[in-house]
């Protein structure tokens, strides 16, 4: 199997496909499958993902895709690679199918193809709302239920509170992928040095216990090592396990409440308070330096 496109729906196939046996090639034009997930984690679902028998190419633009007319696909691309295949899924994104609704004679907002709506997804047209993949981004299931019961809530005057400020992000690869608040690159651009710690999840006594091989969970803090920026997760129940970071977010836990919390064992929950201990550990050593100095 072929698969164009390194996004969410693309990986999530490759991955499921090369478990099941099948030899896949993933093909994308940035270098990297998910550019918008943290690099160190995408490095390590590609590595499990070609640990599995998949192949992934990058920086790769398909030039031509036809069948044969016999037994495959071949798949030309500009810079002169071809690939054969039995099958073909082309996963290069989505957009909003609402072409020929007439929407216009609503006198409906449109934007980008996108319906624009305010947060309560209530469109222009005080008594039309919209919600979900037709609003624009972030595109996700979680997100799009909460926007529909934001907007029934609304349309009935009941009390609702503000649209949290954090969406986790869940990605059915195999290895799991899930990611919530900043990952390192956004921190470090933002910030002059934060601080990151790690776990992993091999080492972990649940992934010992499980037999897991490979699996990271990244907490991203501010250069004080006490605020946490962000989680990011690859693994075994990473898209589980990223709720515990997102509570933490919305209600402003600190690194250290890990450290001074008993967490149940063996679970691969217990990955937070190792990766915590690390970030206490750099900043310990930050503090001492600029002590010396």
């Amino acid at each position: 199997m072929t698969v164009v496109g390194g996004g969410v729906v693309g990986a999530e196939y490759a991955s499921v496909f090369a478990l099941l046996g099948v030899e896949v090639t993933l093909l994308d034009v940035a270098d990297r499958p998910l550019p918008f997930i943290d690099q160190e984690i995408v490095q390590t679902f590609v590595a499990a993902f070609e640990k599995s028998g998949g192949r992934f190419v990058g920086n790769q633009i398909v030039a031509d895709a036809r069948w044969d007319g016999h037994s495959k696909v071949v798949v030309q691309t500009r810079s002169g690679l071809q690939f054969d295949s039995e099958t073909m899924l082309v996963a290069i994104g989505r957009s909003p199918n609402i072409a020929g609704l007439r929407l216009e004679a609503t006198g409906m907002t449109l934007t980008d193809g996108k319906i624009a709506v305010n947060q309560y997804g209530q469109t222009n047209v005080p008594h039309i709302y919209a919600v979900g993949d037709m609003a624009g981004a972030p595109m996700l299931a979680s997100r799009s239920m909460e926007q529909g019961r934001r907007a029934v809530a609304h349309a009935l005057k009941l009390p609702l509170t503000e649209l949290p400020s954090y969406a986790p992000i869940g990605i059915h690869t195999l290895p799991e992928i899930a990611s919530v608040g900043l990952d390192e690159t956004s921190a470090r651009s933002r910030f002059t040095a934060p601080l990151v710690g790690h776990a992993k999840l091999n080492e972990i006594a649940r992934g010992q216990i499980s037999g897991v091989t490979d699996g990271i969970l990244k907490m991203v803090a501010d250069p004080s090592g006490k605020k946490i920026l962000g989680i990011q997760i690859v693994g075994e129940s990473a898209i589980e396990l990223i709720h515990v970071g997102l509570l933490g977010l919305q209600h402003g836990i600190e690194v250290d409440e890990f450290l001074d919390s008993a967490l149940n064992f063996p679970t691969f929950a217990e990955a937070y308070r190792v990766a915590a201990l690390e970030i206490v550990g750099k900043r310990v050593k930050r503090r001492e330096f600029n002590e010396a100095a």
